[in-house]
């Protein structure tokens, strides 16, 4: 589902939708600057079989994510976070506990500085395959 460069906030989805976005498994939100955390949370809690996410150039910031939905990241294998200049670590984090499956998560330009990572040493991640941190310049050692 393309809904890239919508005004869509996402607060309007609810477990009504959830009957018409059930076996969605890629869904592209690429510079919807009106999408909120909130709305994320929100439009995840319908989609239950999402392998991929593209949050690329939103606002969010990631803190909400442990809120209803994110359970339902299990599946999720491609994560886009690129230009996502709110992302902040605990947010991140949050997100990425959510992920098992995860093989590939880009965060090209963001200003995380991976200092939260240690959290997801032990347990998470184990799946993931590729990495995009390019110019991520506020990486510190991971």
């Amino acid at each position: 589902l393309k809904l890239e460069y919508s005004i869509i906030t996402g607060e309007m989805f609810s477990e009504l939708s959830l009957g018409y976005l059930h076996q969605l498994e890629n869904l592209d939100l690429f510079d919807c600057s009106n999408i909120t955390d909130l709305g994320i949370v929100k439009i995840l809690s319908c989609c239950p079989e999402l392998k991929v996410l593209n949050l690329m150039n939103t606002f969010i910031t990631g803190e909400m994510s442990s809120g209803l939905g994110l359970g339902y990241l299990h599946k999720l294998e491609n994560l886009d976070l690129d230009e996502c200049w709110n992302i902040t670590d605990l947010g991140l984090v949050k997100i990425l506990k959510c992920c098992p499956e995860l093989k590939v998560l880009k965060l090209e330009y963001s200003i995380i500085t991976g200092e939260m990572f240690s959290e997801l040493s032990l347990g998470y991640l184990h799946q993931l395959e590729n990495l995009d941190l390019f110019d991520c310049s506020n990486i510190t050692d991971l």
